[in-house]
């Protein structure tokens, strides 16, 4: 194992951050296709991390708590990032998700609570339960094209998401998917959407399967 920039790397793998260095903001090195769980969860005085090209792949809470973190680089390389990945990074104030990504996982950026900006890539399919939840300074999210699902509680408490779109394939919203979305005022659905209508502050179901999604309001008068 060699340390470079407070980084643990063991072959192409980056797998823990050294705490004990003190630094306030690294550089992951080149050459590393992996960053590893846990890699940096909870390191506290880290304010920029600067992920290269070449990193494909992020572990489940490899950012996890990182409090103080605020300016997040990361790669058009990145296939896939972990659940919880990013979740309690209060500082984070955007992101950019890579066109490779098809999938963000349940709790990626949950509970953080700085995020105004995310720019989704092209290929992002599906967002899981609570994605984006407790995100409270998010005013505005376009969703992609590509976009299938959304899961449960997926934007729950983005108190101040003001507009959102429902893109064209877009079958399932989950339940409470916008419960306390209290500033939600604009929602659009693609006319090419055959699923889904807007009535009266709740999303329709054509089919029936799916069941109806309420805008803002409690979780329990979502379902």
């Amino acid at each position: 194992m060699k340390t470079i920039n407070g980084c643990q790397i063991v072959g192409d793998r980056m797998v823990k951050f050294d705490k004990s260095l003190r630094l306030t903001e690294t550089v992951v090195p080149d050459g590393v296709t992996m960053i590893n769980d846990h890699a940096f969860s909870e390191c506290l005085r880290l304010i920029s991390i600067t992920v290269p090209e070449g990193v494909k792949h992020i572990g489940k809470k490899a950012f996890y708590g990182c409090e103080n973190l605020k300016v997040l680089i990361l790669p058009s390389t990145i296939e896939t990032i972990g659940m919880s990945a990013f979740s309690k990074c209060k500082s984070l104030e955007s992101i950019v998700i890579s066109d490779n990504v098809e999938k963000i996982y349940s709790w990626t950026f949950n509970a953080c609570q700085s995020l105004k900006e995310i720019v989704l890539g092209k290929g992002v399919k599906s967002l899981a339960n609570e994605a984006f939840a407790y995100c409270e300074c998010l005013e505005k999210i376009n969703l992609p094209e590509s976009l299938k699902q959304l899961g449960d509680k997926c934007f729950y408490s983005c108190k101040q998401l003001r507009s959102i779109n429902i893109p064209a394939n877009v079958t399932k919203i989950g339940k409470g998917a916008f419960a306390m979305c209290d500033a939600l005022e604009q929602v659009e659905i693609s006319e090419k959407n055959k699923r889904f209508v807007l009535e009266d502050g709740t999303i329709k179901d054509r089919t029936g399967k799916n069941g109806d999604v309420k805008i803002g309001g409690p979780l329990e008068y979502c379902y």
